[in-house]
């Protein structure tokens, strides 16, 4: 699900790394299901912020809490992703 949200491909792996944490944390934060069918379904390329495609109000307000924001930061801070190939 992140991983379309990413970057680049070192942010891609780890977002792979850390979905199972992502999953779990967007699923039990509240978000309507309008919300979660967005998160679903990724981003086009230029979408912009996340937050600013999110339908109503309240999507928006646990997507920007502080405590929302720092699950993002823990799952991603200890996700240990597959390393890349080199040449």
């Amino acid at each position: 699900m992140f991983s379309s949200y990413a970057r680049d491909e070192g942010q891609k792996k780890t977002y792979e790394a850390a979905g199972q944490c992502l999953s779990d944390l967007v699923y039990n934060a509240g978000f309507s299901q309008e919300a979660l069918h967005f998160f679903a379904g990724g981003t086009p390329l230029g979408t912009g912020s996340i937050v600013e495609h999110l339908p109503n109000d309240k999507d928006k307000a646990i997507w920007q809490s502080p405590r929302f924001t720092q699950g993002l930061v823990d799952c991603t801070t200890n996700a240990m992703p597959t390393p890349m190939a080199g040449p």
